[in-house]
């Protein structure tokens, strides 16, 4: 993967994070952090950039939108837990 497709890739999650779909943001955030497994850039840089995509999101849409953003984390953490624990079972 190339830093362009990563650069790419995290505008799409902040455009996401700030769309009024609650889904839309959550998969954006769950596509990114598999991704950035599979790439290898660990959990340390994942998380620095989780924090700039959440920080750019509400410098776009306000504080007040810190509860939007919220939900849509905590859907999405909630789906990679899900996902972690049904994988491997058939």
């Amino acid at each position: 993967m190339t830093p362009d497709a990563i650069n790419e890739l995290i505008d799409e999650c902040i455009d996401d994070l700030c769309d009024d779909d609650v889904n839309r943001g959550a998969e954006s955030l769950t596509e990114l952090a598999h991704l950035w497994a599979q790439s290898g850039l660990g959990q340390s840089s994942f998380e620095n950039t989780r924090h700039f995509i959440i920080n750019n999101a509400l410098e776009r849409l306000g504080t007040q939108a810190t509860p939007f953003i919220n939900l849509k984390l905590q859907a999405a953490e909630q789906g990679l837990r899900e996902r972690r624990n049904t994988s491997g079972r058939h």
